[in-house]
């Protein structure tokens, strides 16, 4: 059976790696690999990054809601 939805696995260490489990307990380092997980997410779909919006939002909302919002109300997603 194959699945039509798209799908990708991320890997941004292991914690089997000294040198890359130093990085993954940083906040800083799971920051910067969550913004490229979006990016490359946003990218996908066809929504624009904006690095000023998002810096803001991360204080009031999270950076993506209201692109959730949106793909819910283009009925492409479902939301619980």
């Amino acid at each position: 059976m194959k699945t039509v939805c798209p799908a990708v696995l991320v890997e941004h260490g292991f914690y089997t790696n000294r040198e890359e489990l130093v990085k993954l307990k940083e906040d800083a380092f799971r920051e910067k690999c969550s913004d490229a997980d979006a990016k490359g997410i946003l990218q996908y779909l066809g929504i624009s990054w904006n690095e000023e919006e998002t810096k803001m939002e991360k204080k009031e909302t999270h950076w993506a809601e209201k692109y959730l919002d949106n793909l819910e109300e283009k009925g492409t997603i479902d939301t619980p």
